[in-house]
């Protein structure tokens, strides 16, 4: 990156990686928190699942 130092451009880097890493495991948590609601509505009631035999 112009106007900036290796040790400046390589934290950049290291914190744009750290964004994304954070970013894809909210993603993942909020499709963690769906699959738990269908489960475990927020009223408390619990509903098991469907299990066909």
């Amino acid at each position: 990156m112009p106007g900036t130092g290796q040790a400046e451009s390589a934290e950049l880097a290291a914190t744009r990686k750290k964004i994304r890493d954070l970013e894809e495991e909210n993603k993942i948590l909020r499709k963690a928190a769906v699959a738990v609601e269908q489960v475990v509505p927020l009223n408390g009631e619990v509903h098991p699942p469907c299990v066909a035999d």
